[in-house]
C-alpha cells in the first residue's frame, strides 16, 4: 500500500509541476502567423467575424468560468477595454468553450464586475484552431490580421500590473510590433 501511495503523490506532483510550467509559458498560435479564422456567435446573439475587424487590434481572452485566474483577470481585462472603447482600432473579447447557455456566460462576468463580449465556441473549434491548452489564454492580432502576442497564464500580480501589462500589448500591436 505505501509504495502505491508513492506512486500516487510523485504523480500528482509532476502533473502539478507540469501545470505550474504550463502557466508560465506562452500558448496559443505561431506569433507573426495570420491569425486563424473566426466566424461565430457572441453571447448577445449578434455575428461575430474577425475578417470584418481587419484593419483593428483584436485581443481574445480564452477563459472558462471553472478557472480561479480567469476569474481573477477577468475583471482587469474588462478596465483595459473601458480603457480602449473610445478607439475604434481596438477590439477586446473573450471566447469561453463550455457548454453553457450564453445568457448564464454573460450573467457570470456581470457577476464579477467584468463587460467583456463573449464569443461563444461551444464545440472547442476557435479554441482548438488558435491551439490554447490551458486558461487563461490572451491572444493579441495585430490590424495586418497576424498574431502578435500569445500568453497563457496571469503574468502580473496585481491588478494595476496586469492592465499595464496587457495595454503594452496592445500598443506593441497598433505600432506593428
Amino acid at each position: 500500500m505505501q509504495k502505491w501511495t508513492s506512486w500516487v503523490l510523485l504523480g500528482l506532483l509532476t502533473a502539478v509541476a507540469i501545470h505550474k510550467a504550463r502557466e508560465s509559458s506562452d500558448g496559443g498560435p505561431l506569433l507573426n502567423a495570420e491569425a486563424p479564422t473566426v466566424e461565430a456567435r457572441l453571447a448577445t446573439g449578434e455575428e461575430f467575424s474577425l475578417a470584418a475587424r481587419k484593419g483593428q487590434v483584436v485581443l481574445l481572452d480564452f477563459w472558462a468560468t471553472w478557472c480561479p485566474p480567469c476569474r481573477a483577470s477577468l475583471p482587469t481585462l474588462s478596465a483595459v477595454r473601458a480603457r480602449y472603447a473610445a478607439d475604434p482600432g481596438v477590439w477586446i473579447g473573450t471566447v469561453n468553450n463550455e457548454r453553457l447557455p450564453p445568457e448564464r456566460l454573460s450573467a457570470f462576468l456581470r457577476e464579477l464586475g467584468a463587460d467583456l463580449p463573449i464569443i461563444v465556441d461551444a464545440k472547442g473549434a476557435i479554441t482548438r484552431r488558435y491551439g490554447v491548452t490551458h486558461l487563461p489564454t490572451m491572444v493579441v492580432i495585430g490590424a495586418d490580421g497576424k498574431v502578435r502576442a500569445a500568453r497563457a497564464g496571469v503574468p502580473a500580480r496585481s491588478a494595476r500590473a496586469l492592465e499595464e501589462h496587457i495595454a503594452s500589448l496592445i500598443e506593441d500591436a497598433k505600432a506593428g510590433r
